[in-house]
């Protein structure tokens, strides 16, 4: 889009892309939405060039004033990506913090740099957690305690994890759901047939 103003009118708006005729608009407020499609993913320069109305009436001699204005823009043709998305632990037991199984580690790789939100989820859908970051490309992971943003202790239930991935031109990127468990104790097995359960 660009802001042109005349003390008569404005006849006409012309776009350029590296010096190249995209598109012309006649009609306030002289928006633009072209197709790069042709464009390759890179560092490009846009140009607009006004004419005023002089000169257009038949019969008139005189030559259209214009005004120019280039502003550098970076075509992004590549959609953000999240592989590898994976979890430590199906289940995992951080109401005693002993050192066993606490955390819950996410791993995921993104093919470029996005701003990441990990969502976690209770079994009834409810968003119980989220964990934003800015990432560059590469591998990458999220640390859950297992408690909710509410309150500062951990829950038991069954949970989903789930990462969403957005890029600077705005692509999106969102990953299956993993469940985990938290469980706040463990059967342990003492002998053949026999178990006992230690608090976690």
């Amino acid at each position: 889009s660009v802001v042109a103003t005349d003390g008569a009118r404005i006849s006409r708006v012309s776009y350029y892309v590296d010096n190249v005729l995209i598109g012309v608009s006649t009609t306030a407020p002289f928006g633009l939405k072209p197709s790069l499609s042709a464009l390759l993913s890179g560092a490009h320069v846009l140009k607009v060039v006004a004419e005023d109305a002089i000169g257009t009436a038949p019969g008139t001699w005189n030559v259209a004033h214009t005004a120019t204005s280039s502003v550098p823009f970076t075509l992004d043709k590549t959609a953000v990506k999240v592989t590898n998305f994976s979890r430590n632990y199906s289940l995992f037991y951080p109401i005693i913090r002993d050192g066993y199984y606490d955390n819950l580690t996410i791993k995921y790789t993104l093919n470029k740099q996005a701003n990441v939100t990990l969502y976690v989820r209770d079994s009834s859908g409810t968003t119980r957690r989220t964990m934003t970051a800015a990432k560059g490309p590469g591998n990458h992971t999220f640390v859950w305690d297992g408690k909710w943003a509410s309150d500062s202790k951990a829950h038991t239930g069954t949970y989903s994890v789930q990462v969403v991935a957005k890029d600077a031109a705005g692509y999106t990127a969102t990953t299956t759901k993993l469940s985990t468990l938290i469980r706040n104790y463990e059967l342990v097995q003492t002998g053949p047939g026999s178990v006992k359960v230690v608090p976690r």
